[in-house]
């Protein structure tokens, strides 16, 4: 349940995320093509969001049960 919540999140965190990374990829990047950034940005902020979500519940679930994180 907490995991299908994190993934429902994953939307908010997207917004969130979004256009302060649009902003770095255009100062990074220096591209004026808008497609250019369109290529690159919309799959990195997809992609991260809902990573970012999963990677922060299964954190938060393995302190709650007290399990030690296994490294790789």
């Amino acid at each position: 349940m907490v995991r299908s919540f994190a993934l429902t999140m994953s939307i908010v965190i997207h917004r969130r995320v979004g256009v302060p990374m649009f902003v770095a990829l255009y100062l990074l990047l220096g591209a004026s093509d808008e497609q250019t950034l369109q290529r690159i940005g919309a799959p990195l902020v997809a992609w991260s969001s809902w990573i970012l979500a999963v990677v922060l519940v299964e954190r938060y679930l393995r302190r709650e049960s007290g399990e030690a994180p296994t490294p790789g």
